[in-house]
């Protein structure tokens, strides 16, 4: 694999998980609130 790609794939990798933090933040706000 090229660096480009290594760097695209680590980059997609940190969104993907930064999302899904962000999600099951969200669940646990909201359901606090409730």
């Amino acid at each position: 694999m090229s660096v480009l790609g290594w760097a695209c794939a680590e980059a997609w990798a940190e969104v993907e998980l930064n999302t899904l933090a962000w999600r099951m933040f969200e669940v646990m706000l909201s359901i606090w609130i409730q």
